[in-house]
């Protein structure tokens, strides 16, 4: 389950240490490219819904461009 795993208190999809663009870039090439997923694919279901959706892509979104919510793996 993936929400039984605790990365941190911030969505790093591409696992580089930070949070920004290039997260959302690294997403929407797995959700709508089929790309690779990370080391980690868990860090990628910011929702913690079990899915990697466009939803996911909205979370990272909104937290990156309007001071959104953590990733719940946080909570």
């Amino acid at each position: 389950d993936f929400c039984d795993i605790q990365l941190g208190t911030v969505p790093d999809v591409n696992l580089d240490g930070m949070v920004r663009a290039s997260d959302v870039i690294c997403l929407v090439n797995c959700v709508f490219k089929s790309a690779d997923l990370p080391l980690l694919p868990e860090s990628c279901d910011l929702n913690c819904d079990g899915t990697l959706t466009s939803a996911d892509l909205i979370y990272l979104m909104n937290f990156i461009f309007l001071s959104g919510e953590p990733s719940c793996k946080s909570l």
